[in-house]
């Protein structure tokens, strides 16, 4: 008599699900939950999804903003489990970008075959929400932009550009890696480092200005550099390196923003030195006294370095790990990609 055969003990393949939500108040716990617990990376999609939430909290609407969860159930019974979330979402200047969230670290995404029916999934779902030529450009860890670019160019016959808009390595730091220094100038001036006030606007709507046009295509004219100024101030978001020099005028000659903040973790998103006033150290003594300042309430904080940019270096001597010269790998510290689609065919945004 043959052997009975054993039912299989293999566990059954999880399905995969994409929903759309168009209020953050409307998104379920199980996406909190994963963005909360990585914040670094989560610090495109969680900070606008916070502000939506105290918004509709207080009954005013969030409008022009959605956000799409891919997620997979091992059975009817199992908690959700995020694999992407694609935020859609408006800035104050113009459309952000289309953002990419996962929870998955990076070692295991390299190996994830099912990536690109992932981005299938999110691409659908985005065309029945939003037309075409709201994907301006797409940003999110490079493994996962690239499987977006593959999939969008194909459903949308819309080309990619070559050159990368933006390729950096996000990065953080901690009290545990925050480097204290003095940085001293010469006897014949002084800086005073402080957050920017209504009288700095025009002084810190040059430098925006400045910045944007540095960072190709998403430059600013006069009155939006006023704007974000405006904006930056009024929020408490930005933070000015005055420059003072026997016999010249005292201005401010940089600038360190942080827009993107959520309960544990604040996000440097804008460092810039008045060219003719680079090589005195002004970015780093700014950005360490920003950084000081942050972690008195938050855990970490986090900023994007593009990789060629030299930056980095000051940015390693403040503390930030996995970045600089001959950096050891850092868990979470992972390169990122926006990938820009053919102008012609997309309206440009800003971020």
């Amino acid at each position: 008599m043959s052997a009975p055969v054993m039912p299989s003990s293999q566990p059954p393949v999880p399905r995969e699900f994409v929903q759309t939500f168009h209020q953050a108040t409307k998104v379920p716990g199980f996406v909190w939950d994963s963005l909360n617990a990585n914040q670094v990376n989560a610090n495109h999609v969680l900070p606008v999804l916070l502000k939506c939430m105290a918004l509709e909290r207080s009954g005013r609407m969030s409008q022009g903003h959605l956000w799409i969860v891919n997620y997979t159930l091992a059975h009817p019974h199992a908690k959700p489990q995020v694999r992407f979330v694609l935020a859609c979402t408006d800035g104050n200047i113009g459309k952000y970008p289309i953002f990419i969230f996962t929870p998955i670290p990076y070692a295991y995404l390299q190996y994830d075959t099912g990536i690109h029916n992932s981005m299938a999934l999110l691409a659908n779902e985005l065309r029945k929400n939003q037309p075409d030529e709201r994907t301006y450009s797409v940003f999110a860890v490079d493994i996962a932009t690239t499987a977006w670019v593959h999939v969008w160019t194909r459903l949308t016959r819309i080309g990619a550009v070559q050159e990368p808009y933006y390729h950096a390595k996000v990065s953080f730091l901690t009290r545990g890696t925050f480097i204290p220094r003095d940085l001293p100038l010469p006897p014949d001036e002084a800086f005073e480092l402080r957050p920017g006030t209504p009288q700095d606007i025009n002084e810190i709507a040059r430098l925006c200005y400045m910045f944007a046009d540095e960072s190709p295509p998403f430059r600013l004219n006069q009155q939006n550099a006023i704007r974000e100024a405006t904006q930056l101030v009024e929020r408490g978001q930005v933070w000015v390196h005055k420059w003072m020099k026997r016999g010249c005028p005292p201005r401010i000659v940089s600038i360190v923003a942080f827009t993107r903040n959520s309960d544990r973790v604040a996000t440097i998103t804008k460092v810039y030195t008045d060219p003719e006033c680079r090589g005195r150290k002004c970015a780093e003594r700014l950005v360490r006294a920003v950084c000081y300042e942050l972690l008195k309430t938050k855990e970490k904080v986090a900023l994007f370095v593009g990789l060629t940019n030299k930056a980095a270096i000051v940015y390693s001597r403040v503390g930030f790990v996995g970045i600089g010269d001959h950096a050891a790998p850092v868990n979470g510290v992972d390169t990122w990609l926006e990938i820009g689609f053919d102008p012609a065919h997309v309206r440009l945004g800003h971020w």
